[in-house]
């Protein structure tokens, strides 16, 4: 078996408490870091949460988390599923109480008990990603809060970008996208009292051959919820083919209000080793892409850039996020991608192998890219009146 982080508990500790001395994070914050790059391993989950699928849909889970309040996800190495993994981490979790809930539980890092956290808890264990789910919750009652629904009708993709978490769940050929579209509005309709409860609907789902062949797609999408009675719902959408100002202007008369750009990798070279199908030729640049987002900009009251750190050299992924901050008002969601196979792990920049990586981009990020620019988080809070008792998932 292949240990996904190589440190000993004593120098993951000891690099823990000066990385948060010198980043002025709390030691907490970092093991979260720590944990999400390492992976975890949860042996024996509890029955009640693990997803009703098939084994093969839940060989590669994530685990959704709480910690002192703060909500993340991570991947989990020990299959309930029917796989074997390859791969280790030296994180593990079990529960304090067997027969009780996920209220509380033991975090360890080889075997030696972990005293970072107040309290941490499961919030949910996720397999294949769901057709559609309501991401915000009430920290109070742990219910879904219906005001803001994700969907995901397109069960395949058309680039099996090698990094991809949805990788190992892709299916060929892919199941009908109409009715993947009926069945899902229906099993909303089934759960919601009323359609108007829900007010935003984000499409996040697998990338088409072509920009036309993707808008063809969207526009079946916003079209069929507006046909079932979600008319007072505005829309988001995530999407690497989409990127002219006359197809984000027939978005925006769609009712969508939210655009995000995915960015991988800020350079060229990271990109076209981390796609699988994508012709390493009409792969975008940096450049382009920060064309894209202006233009966005334009159009959509909302932009934000989902960035997937891990790739390439820090201090490129620091110049390139620096010339973003400048040249445009979009903000950096930041992502650690999540592992289960060894060729995922082999994409990493040898660089990318340390927290300290990791906790830089964070830090940089979070106090130099998105300062005194408001969050995706808290424009939605601002503008849908999001109480503060909920809760959304940070990936």
């Amino acid at each position: 078996m292949r240990r996904t982080v190589s440190d000993s508990y004593a120098e993951i500790n000891r690099q823990i408490l000066e990385l948060a001395d010198a980043y002025r994070y709390e030691p907490w914050r970092v093991r979260i870091i720590d944990m999400q790059r390492a992976s975890v391993q949860f042996p024996n989950p509890p029955v009640a949460i693990v997803p009703k699928c098939s084994n093969t849909d839940i060989n590669y889970f994530t685990l959704v988390m709480q910690a002192n309040g703060f909500t993340f996800t991570t991947s989990e190495l020990t299959s309930i599923g029917s796989l074997s993994h390859k791969l280790t981490s030296p994180y593990g979790i079990e529960q304090s109480d067997p027969d009780g809930d996920t209220s509380s539980l033991i975090v360890s890092y080889d075997g030696n008990p972990i005293p970072d956290f107040g309290s941490i808890q499961l919030r949910e264990i996720m397999g294949k990603p769901s057709a559609y789910y309501f991401p915000y919750k009430d920290t109070r009652s742990g219910q879904p809060l219906s005001f803001y629904l994700i969907v995901n009708p397109y069960e395949n993709c058309a680039f099996r970008c090698k990094y991809c978490s949805r990788l190992p769940y892709f299916k060929t050929p892919a199941p009908s996208i109409q009715e993947n579209i009926q069945l899902i509005i229906s099993n909303i309709l089934a759960v919601v009292q009323d359609p108007d409860e829900v007010k935003f609907i984000n499409i996040i789902t697998g990338s088409f051959p072509n920009p036309e062949q993707e808008m063809t797609f969207l526009k079946e999408v916003i079209t069929a919820f507006n046909k079932a009675g979600f008319v007072e719902s505005e829309f988001g959408v995530y999407t690497s083919q989409i990127y002219s100002r006359h197809l984000f202007e027939q978005l925006r008369d769609l009712g969508v209000i939210f655009f995000t750009v995915t960015l991988e990798a800020t350079s060229s070279d990271a990109r076209s080793r981390l796609h699988a199908r994508r012709n390493p030729k009409r792969a975008r640049s940096f450049e382009q892409t920060l064309d894209t987002i202006s233009v966005a900009e334009d159009v959509f009251p909302f932009v934000s850039t989902t960035m997937m750190l891990g790739y390439e050299q820090a201090d490129e992924v620091k110049r390139n996020l620096g010339r973003l901050a400048k040249e445009t008002r979009s903000t950096v969601n930041h992502y650690i991608p999540r592992v289960w196979l060894p060729g995922q792990l082999d994409l990493l920049h040898p660089s990318a192998t340390n927290l300290k990586y990791f906790v830089d981009l964070f830090n940089f990020i979070e106090r130099n890219v998105n300062v005194g620019r408001m969050t995706s988080n808290q424009l939605f809070e601002e503008r849908f009146l999001i109480p503060r008792f909920a809760m959304r998932y940070r990936s």
